[in-house]
């Protein structure tokens, strides 16, 4: 079927991502939360969807959404596997994304990183710790 809101689209501001690309958004964000391969393949989409020039707003907004999960600490196993998505989502876009636009994000993602790597969570589960090595890894400085 054909999505009418697309018809809609001149209605929109010029960094308001079209409503498509809204429901993408949070498809992705819902999968993240998934303990199968669907969190990764949410990360991988997130990271060449939100690293796109047009995609600005919705990158900060999905920044803003990892900083509250990155920042909240749960004993809940759901919201264990959706840190671990968003993390492992932090790092693919740090992977794919322009160095330019990651860096006004860095300090936001390094004090989460920071705290969450001296957490007791990062203490009990290693797949964390990988997703943070990884993501610490791809913050730092880029040598060529």
């Amino acid at each position: 079927s054909v999505d009418t809101s697309i018809a809609e689209t001149n209605h929109l501001k010029m960094d308001e991502p079209p409503p498509l690309v809204l429901r993408i958004l949070e498809f992705c964000k819902d999968y993240l939360s998934s303990a199968g391969p669907m969190r990764t393949i949410s990360g991988l989409l997130l990271s060449k969807l939100l690293t796109r020039p047009d995609m600005s707003k919705a990158f900060t907004s999905f920044i803003e959404w990892t900083h509250h999960i990155l920042s909240a600490s749960s004993d809940n196993v759901l919201d264990h596997f959706r840190l671990l998505g968003a993390v492992e989502a932090l790092a693919a876009i740090f992977k794919a994304g322009n160095r330019k636009v990651l860096l006004d994000v860095v300090p936001i993602v390094w004090n989460d990183v920071s705290a969450l790597i001296k957490s007791t969570m990062a203490g009990r589960s290693p797949l964390l710790r990988k997703y943070l090595v990884k993501l610490t890894q791809r913050i730092g400085p880029d040598r060529k």
